[in-house]
């Protein structure tokens, strides 16, 4: 019964992640859902100080979607920190798509060595970052307004 509650604590940190990361997306980059950047009628383009605004951006939001869950579980909170906001991401792929109606390509996803390594990579950074929020939610005390004691 324990686990089933731990399990439902990560479900509940990846939704609020990936309503965060959905509603987040038109300050982000649309086009790299879809096409590369300046491609097939997509003309975002980003200078480098944006770029790295909204990289610090979702770094932001994956260290607070692993710190929300460390708060939901005190025993657990590094295993939700990390799954929660790995299973965000995922979540927010595809809700994208749905939410803002955009299609999916046309072509099929090459499988290269590259492509594999850096998705590797991509989830992996975002788990640690998930990790350290998780990690930090143990330094926060939550306290309830009614503790049973009147001043």
């Amino acid at each position: 019964m324990r686990r089933l509650r731990v399990a439902s604590r990560i479900v509940v940190t990846a939704v609020i992640g990936c309503a965060a990361f959905v509603a987040l997306l038109p300050w982000g980059d649309p086009c790299s859902l879809t096409t590369p950047p300046g491609v097939a009628g997509c003309e975002i383009l980003f200078s480098p100080l944006q770029q790295n605004m909204r990289n610090a951006g979702f770094g932001g939001v994956c260290l607070m979607i692993g710190f929300i869950g460390g708060l939901f579980t005190r025993s657990h909170r590094l295993l939700t920190g990390t799954l929660g906001t790995l299973l965000a991401l995922i979540f927010a792929h595809f809700a994208v798509h749905w939410v803002y109606g955009l299609g999916w390509p046309q072509h099929p996803m090459p499988w290269t060595s590259t492509r594999v390594l850096g998705t590797a990579e991509y989830l992996g950074a975002s788990a640690a970052v998930g990790l350290v929020g998780g990690l930090l939610s143990g330094y926060v005390r939550v306290t309830h307004a009614c503790s049973g004691r009147d001043a």
